[in-house]
């Protein structure tokens, strides 16, 4: 199946490259169907120079899914097409999600834009996965994204939670007195005293969003996570961060823990 599905591919890029820079249009299902009942589609194509030679290339991202209509694509790739080759390069994500899309930033201050790929995952949690790829003089490498703060976490007395956030050493104390019905009911607290050891867990971001903090033309990431308490539904916090990159890796600029409305 998987052969079929890269043989596939790769007849679809040569349809999007072949003898014309222009870009191609959205692909119908039944000249892409596979075996396995999905098809494969151009859900975003944009004109970019992301390669540095001044001329806008082709930058395509492919997913697989059942119908066109369908808000979820698997199997994501994204395809480049130098505008002075017309020489493709494909790159597999190796994720899925839900209104995939690209964007165009400068990230490492080499004046070329980096592709921005995001996509929601679904589900509880309501994250989502993030892809940043560079195709400088094409060379086409993903740059990995920042990972989520390490936070950790619990209930105290007096319907109070204390967070840490690990990479700052930070500790922010959180009160929810106003859930004191939900949490007695739920026998967490008895007259304001913690009867049942609750820790606090935090998601994966939920949003990762390329900011230009200082106005210099050369963007961050302002990431999100939720953070919850007795249960995945019960928001107690969200943690938000600022990452930069410098040289090779993201270093983190500020973060700060406040409490869910």
């Amino acid at each position: 199946m998987k052969t079929i599905f890269f043989n596939m591919l790769l007849f679809l890029i040569l349809l999007i490259t072949a003898g014309t820079p222009t870009l191609a249009n959205p692909l119908s299902q039944e000249s892409n169907e596979n075996k396995s009942g999905s098809s494969i589609y151009v859900l975003s194509q944009r004109k970019m120079d992301v390669t540095g030679d001044r001329r806008p290339d082709v930058v395509t991202l492919m997913g697989q899914k059942e119908k066109q209509e369908n808000i979820y694509s698997e199997n994501l790739f994204l395809i480049l097409q130098d505008s002075a080759t017309h020489r493709f390069t494909t790159l597999n994500l190796n994720d899925g999600g839900y209104h995939p899309h690209i964007q165009f930033f400068d990230f490492n201050g080499d004046h070329i834009p980096e592709t921005y790929i995001s996509a929601e995952t679904g589900g509880r949690g309501g994250t989502s996965v993030f892809h940043l790829v560079s195709a400088k003089n094409n060379h086409v490498f993903e740059i990995p994204v920042p990972s989520s703060l390490g936070i950790s976490g619990r209930f105290t007395d007096g319907y109070n939670a204390t967070i840490l956030v690990k990479n700052t050493g930070k500790i922010t104390s959180i009160n929810l007195k106003e859930r004191k019905q939900k949490y007695d009911t739920s026998e967490v607290y008895k007259n304001g005293t913690l009867v049942k050891p609750i820790k606090v867990s935090a998601n994966k971001f939920s949003m990762l969003t390329p900011v230009d903090i200082n106005g210099d033309g050369i963007f961050e990431l302002r990431g999100v996570q939720r953070i919850s308490g007795i249960a995945n539904a019960d928001s107690v916090a969200f943690a938000d961060s600022v990452w930069k990159f410098q040289y090779t890796r993201w270093e983190l600029v500020s973060s700060s823990v406040h409490k869910a409305n």
